[in-house]
Order: C-alpha cells, then structure tokens, then sequence
C-alpha cells in the first residue's frame, strides 16, 4: 500500500456493534459537552430525536487509570471499552483499533496489526472533527463530529455525530470519545 496514512486507508473498517450499522441512512448521535471532561461521568448518547440509544461511561479501574466503556443503554450491554492509551476493544477484549497522533494533530485510527483504518481530522473549529479514509484514491468522510447549542429535544450544548452510512456508529463514537477525553489535553478549569 502507498497510502501515507495521512487519509487512513482503504482497509475494511471493522465493525463493534454491527446491529447499530445503517446501511441506508446517515446515523446521528448527540453526546452532552459538559460532563465529558469530569474524571468520572455517565452520560447517554441520544438519537436526534432525543431517544436513549447508548451510554458512555468514565470510572477509575483497579490498578490505575480510567477507562470509557460504551454500552446499550437500559440494558447494560458493554459494547466497547476505550482506553487512555486510545485502544478501543470489544466487548470481549479483543482490540479492534487503536488511535496514534501523526503530524498536525492528525491522528491514525489503525487496526489492532497497525493496518491504516481511517484518520482523525480535528476541525479547523473547537470541538469540529471528522474521520475519514481512502476509497479509490478519493477521500471519503466516515462521520463528522460538531460540537452545537442546546436545541429542541437536546437540552444541554453537545457533540452532534453524524455517521456515513454502512459505518459502525459505535467504532465513530470510540474514536471521536477517546479524541475528546483522553488525546486532546483538558484546557484550565
């Protein structure tokens, strides 16, 4: 491959959770801004319509360090596991990608053998990032990542993730969390 992995590359994305993967349409999530940079948070990641889809949570594990598990909401169903040394895991612990700064505050999103997945664009405007990878030669935007006001169903300011059809919302949100939590450094308080 002479892909540079400046635009990711064009390996098949794997996919977390594949019963969250439309095919047809674009997949939207919100994600509430505030809590995401507490040293603990639960938070529930909404479909636009404000319906409880997921749930994102942030507690200290046994051994040091704090991990994000992403799981079903209600039901407690873990679903992925991102780490502060941006890998994200499965359900069963396998790892399924792994995030790496490149230059620009570009990052890689590269398989669990170092495969080139997709990269990480961080916006030209605060919390504004997009995932992207090579398809043919062109590049192809995977999901998009805006942080918006309070609206409507959406009652506090938060993160709109809008996702590429045919792409595992669950993999986009991992990425755009471990971006958000652990890789971009917390600003002053």
């Amino acid at each position: 491959s002479n892909s540079n992995g400046l635009a990711g590359g064009e390996n098949e994305i794997p996919q977390i959770y594949p019963e969250l993967v439309i095919n047809a349409a674009r997949t939207r999530l919100a994600v509430p801004v505030d809590p995401l940079s507490w040293s603990e948070f639960e938070v529930d990641v909404l479909g636009v319509s404000g319906v409880h889809l997921l749930c994102a949570a942030m507690a200290p594990r046994l051994g040091g360090g704090s991990t994000i598990e992403i799981s079903l909401s209600n039901v407690s169903t873990l679903l992925a596991v991102v780490t502060p040394s941006l890998q994200i895991f499965d359900a069963k612990g396998k790892l399924c990608a792994m995030l790496s700064q490149t230059d620009n505050a570009r990052y890689l999103v590269a398989d669990a053998s170092g495969a080139p997945l997709m990269a990480l664009v961080p916006g030209g405007a605060s919390g504004e990032a997009r995932l992207t990878s090579q398809v043919g030669g062109q590049v192809a935007e995977r999901a998009f990542l805006a942080r918006r006001p309070a609206n409507g169903a959406l009652r506090a300011e938060h993160y709109e993730i809008v996702v590429a059809p045919g792409i595992d919302a669950v993999l986009a949100l991992a990425c755009f969390m471990a971006l958000i939590v652990f890789a971009i450094p917390a600003g002053p308080t």
